[in-house]
């Protein structure tokens, strides 16, 4: 199953019900979350979700604002998530420690086939 929840102005409230219906989820392998404009404390606890979910393979958040703390939150991500192939954080605002976090990741992670940043 895909879902595509991009352009809706997500808050933090959503983004922490969806974190939680990712954990529990056993069907949807495409979320589509971009153009949101997440900021990084909503980041949080969306990602949390990516923790213990075995069924998600592609994910778009793009056109978000990750900042430290959601940069932290995808590094703990792409270490433990082994079951995500597509990956696009394109235009999220990612500065230099940012980019050294994610990489660290991503340096753990061996089934990421693509990201886009």
């Amino acid at each position: 199953m895909d879902i595509n929840l991009n352009g809706n102005e997500f808050e933090e409230m959503a983004c922490i019900f969806i974190g939680n219906a990712l954990t529990d989820n056993t069907s949807l392998k495409d979320l589509n979350i971009s153009w949101n404009f997440i900021r990084s404390y909503a980041t949080i606890a969306l990602l949390r979700g990516f923790e213990t979910n075995r069924t998600l393979t592609s994910f778009d958040i793009s056109w978000s604002n990750l900042g430290y703390d959601g940069s932290v939150a995808l590094r703990r991500v792409l270490i433990v998530n082994q079951i995500l192939l597509h990956l696009n954080i394109s235009n999220c605002n990612i500065n230099w420690t940012s980019a050294k976090l994610i990489s660290e990741g991503l340096e753990k992670n061996s089934t990421l086939q693509r990201i886009n940043v």
